[in-house]
């Protein structure tokens, strides 16, 4: 989904969920950004800002940061550090985790 911000400059979001990409009424419930790996607060807050750019554009209530250990679960307004939720990979293995995370996502 091409998303034009600024000058008209169109940028990529990772994933966009739930998505209308109609002219001039482009949102999405969800962002989801992707990452191999982070590794230190300064990539992590790097990551933040991008996706939080985006979902404030699309009007996104929460947005998600991924790597290849983690999942961090933002709400849009949230400020940095503040994940709602932060699970390793393997956390999501176990249903009550899944419930929490989703629980979250609808609030």
């Amino acid at each position: 989904m091409a998303v034009r911000m600024g000058r008209g400059v169109k940028y990529y979001p990772d994933y966009a969920i739930y998505f209308n990409e109609k002219k001039a009424n482009e949102r999405a419930k969800y962002i989801l950004e992707a990452k191999y790996s982070i590794n230190n607060e300064k990539q992590l807050k790097s990551a933040f800002y991008q996706a939080q750019s985006y979902a404030l554009r699309l009007q996104s209530v929460a947005f998600i940061i991924a790597d290849r250990e983690y999942v961090w679960l933002f709400k849009t307004e949230n400020h940095f550090p503040a994940p709602l939720v932060k699970f390793h990979w393997n956390e999501l293995q176990i249903q009550d985790n899944i419930n929490i995370f989703r629980k979250l996502l609808t609030r």
